[in-house]
């Protein structure tokens, strides 16, 4: 799958914004071995709920936005700080939900600053763009040397199961990996409802479900380890006899899969028709690094299982 690139996503001025306004600002900090949330000031509708500890010590919070979604206008803001040795999960107990615009844009950044020694976890739900909605989405990672990072984002155009397939609209994302200052990966999608990208081979093939995962540092062994996890059918399901494919890109059921190495930082792509699946597979991915990459356990947060 490839992206288009746009230009930087332009934030607008609080005088511009016609809509909601929110600031979730979060520092999190070591102490003998326990990961603290030492700092969480909120603006506007974002919040937090209390942290739970992990049996490692790291320290998992869940973002809330309690309206539900974003209409144009809105622009919500998740800026977290990592300091030395501090270990962070982020969720979400829901979907983000972009709906159907006048004509402003609707924004949702996030920006995450690593200290040498942390690691930081931004594993949301998944993304609905609704029918008409201009949805904008940005998220850097500044990390220092030492720290690493894992997370995803998983798309929808539209609610293909209640027959909006996204007629009208657009979306733009970018991602930006930064280490000690240097920009090391850099990403810049934009899709409008009726371009070629949605229903071309080269772009999403009419496949409304779309998701990037991104870790940091990962090396070949770490590589082996992402691709067998997303040939791993869940123990529910039958699968189907699959045709031969590339060993940089695999299919499973009628999603579209595949994993890179670029440098120390590890890109894995779904293709394909169910959020559900998606965040399944990325999950399976995340269970089998997390041990072997990032020296602990995975411990699924209690939200995703509500």
């Amino acid at each position: 799958m490839q992206s288009v690139v746009s230009e930087p996503l332009v934030v607008p001025s609080p005088s511009q914004r016609s809509g909601w306004h929110g600031q979730l600002d979060l520092v999190f900090e070591s102490r003998s071995a326990q990961t603290v949330l030492t700092h969480a000031q909120h603006h506007g509708p974002l919040r937090v709920q209390r942290p739970f500890r992990e049996p490692n010590g790291g320290c998992q919070v869940y973002v809330l936005n309690p309206p539900g979604g974003l209409v144009g206008g809105d622009d919500l803001c998740i800026d977290a700080r990592l300091a030395q040795g501090a270990r962070a999960l982020l969720t979400n107990p829901g979907a983000t939900k972009f709906y159907r615009s006048a004509g402003a844009a609707a924004t949702q950044r996030q920006v995450f600053t690593l200290a040498a020694g942390s690691h930081l976890e931004w594993l949301p739900q998944e993304t609905i763009v609704y029918d008409g909605a201009r949805a904008e989405q940005a998220t850097r990672v500044e990390l220092t040397r030492g720290a690493s990072f894992f997370g995803w984002e998983v798309t929808c155009l539209g609610r293909p199961a209640s027959g909006d397939l996204f007629p009208r609209g657009s979306l733009r994302q970018n991602w930006d990996l930064v280490l000690d200052g240097k920009l090391i990966w850099s990403e810049r999608t934009r899709i409008e409802a009726d371009a070629p990208i949605r229903h071309a081979l080269w772009g999403l093939a009419s496949r409304p479900v779309f998701a990037t995962l991104i870790a940091y540092p990962v090396n070949e062994a770490g590589l082996e380890a992402a691709r067998s996890a997303l040939t791993e059918a869940p123990a529910s399901a039958e699968t189907p006899e699959q045709p031969a494919v590339e060993s940089s890109t695999v299919s499973q059921s009628s999603a579209w899969l595949g994993a890179t190495l670029l440098g120390d930082a590890l890109i894995c792509r779904y293709l394909g028709f169910k959020s559900r699946e998606a965040l399944a597979t990325f999950t399976r991915v995340w269970s089998s690094l997390r041990p072997t990459h990032f020296g602990c356990l995975a411990v699924p947060p209690r939200i995703w299982a509500t």
